[in-house]
């Protein structure tokens, strides 16, 4: 039944050729206070943009007003004396020979290679069959580059999936 009530209210309403007087003084009520809003963002827009010109002058004016500093007032010179230091005070070094060079890890061994101009180059075969106790795979990222991957590096035979 109030549905029905409500109907009709909105029919005599749509029908009506006279809006109700209570509607009229509501829309009227509604659109002052959009306009007083509107009125009153616009005034705090223009606080905020003139406070915002305020500091930053205020900013300007402290930033340059001030002298540059100087630093500290120079004072007279003062003469230094120097003396060579003694010859023990002196730190040197020099290269060991090769039979006394010192490691930071044990099991250290020295590799010698031949003097220039007695190796040749090896082919990719050659390569492979240096890494012979465990598979690799040399794999060409270039015309002139390749990179020797070892298919398992850590040697330990691996059970299929």
């Amino acid at each position: 039944m109030n549905e029905r009530l409500n109907r009709e209210r909105l029919l005599r309403d749509v029908l009506a050729e006279e809006p109700d007087a209570d509607f009229r003084a509501a829309l009227l009520d509604q659109s002052l206070r959009l306009a007083g809003r509107r009125r009153r963002g616009r005034r705090a827009r223009r606080a905020t943009a003139a406070a915002g010109v305020v500091f930053g002058l205020a900013v300007l004016v402290w930033r340059f007003g001030q002298p540059p500093s100087r630093g500290p007032e120079p004072r007279g010179y003062a003469t230094v004396r120097t003396q060579p230091m003694v010859a023990g005070a002196v730190v040197a070094t020099y290269p060991l020979a090769a039979d006394r060079v010192l490691t930071s890890f044990p099991g250290a061994e020295m590799v010698q290679t031949p003097p220039r101009g007695r190796f040749r180059e090896i082919d990719d075969w050659e390569l492979i069959e240096l890494a012979a106790p465990s598979p690799a795979v040399l794999v060409r990222s270039g015309a002139h580059q390749a990179e020797l991957v070892f298919a398992n590096p850590s040697g330990e035979a691996r059970a299929p999936n």
